[in-house]
């Protein structure tokens, strides 16, 4: 089991041949967290533990500052590195978003981001009263986020997703067993608002955490808007919504839907 950081220490990861950073433990991922630059590229070699009881005070609670942000058109710092788990674990994460649209592991993953091979757990914590683009990887992505597991609970006011809260990127072979909550509308098992136009928007992805929102809740996303794709996915978690609310999509505008079951 993963020594829980100590809530103070930071320590540079080593890098390997090509400056990729090595990260093993909880010093060394909040090192990175505090320092990364946003093309920064790294690889847990470990299993880490942050909070090593998620039960205490969320004021108790060490938190993960989100990487990257988005804002507005006008202001945005997007993360275009590559995040990889490497098939490992980052437990007792607690998100805590910086601004009002980022409460993520990454606020905004860029079109050149890629998250990967990575399961968190935890919870997802909004800071401001209508916190929009909450999830547990990355709040807004145009980039890559495959073989991804979410067990972190996550809360928001829109835009609230297991995997990623918006995405005009690829969501490939994901799944999430969190429980999501939106206060307000688009609320999904994988993606609050799926913006993508791609031909594998999302793809052989499932949902079994139970998703909630005033409208727009869906299994899979909460809202489908943009003409993309979703393929082979399933859902097994509880819906609920005052409004529009479906199995798989809370609203299906424009795009196709295939080999999907609830």
């Amino acid at each position: 089991k993963a020594t829980a950081w100590d809530g103070k220490t930071l320590s540079k990861p080593a890098t390997d041949k090509d400056g990729i950073y090595l990260i093993g433990n909880g010093e060394e991922l909040m090192w990175f967290d505090a320092n990364a630059k946003m093309t920064d590229n790294a690889r847990l070699i470990a299993d880490i533990t942050i909070n090593e009881d998620m039960r205490l005070e969320e004021s108790d609670l060490y938190k993960w500052t989100p990487i990257g942000s988005y804002i507005n058109y006008n202001s945005q710092t997007p993360y275009q590195g590559t995040f990889d788990g490497n098939g490992h674990r980052i437990s007792g994460l607690c998100i805590k978003g910086k601004d009002k649209n980022n409460a993520a592991m990454f606020g905004f993953l860029g079109a050149e981001g890629v998250i990967k091979d990575l399961t968190i757990d935890g919870k997802i914590i909004t800071t401001y009263a209508r916190n929009n683009y909450a999830a547990g990887f990355a709040g807004t992505s145009k980039g890559s986020i495959r073989n991804c597991i979410n067990y972190a609970s996550v809360s928001g006011a829109e835009r609230v997703g297991g995997i990623a809260g918006s995405s005009e990127g690829t969501i490939e072979n994901c799944a999430n067993y969190g429980t999501i909550t939106a206060s307000g509308t688009r609320a999904g098992g994988i993606v609050g608002n799926l913006q993508s136009d791609g031909s594998e928007a999302v793809k052989s992805c499932f949902n079994a955490g139970s998703v909630t929102a005033s409208s727009f809740a869906g299994g899979i996303a909460g809202d489908h808007y943009n003409g993309g794709q979703i393929a082979n996915v399933y859902n097994i978690g509880e819906v609920s919504s005052q409004g529009y609310s479906g199995g798989l999509l809370g609203n299906f505008r424009s795009g196709t839907l295939t080999a999907a079951y609830n």
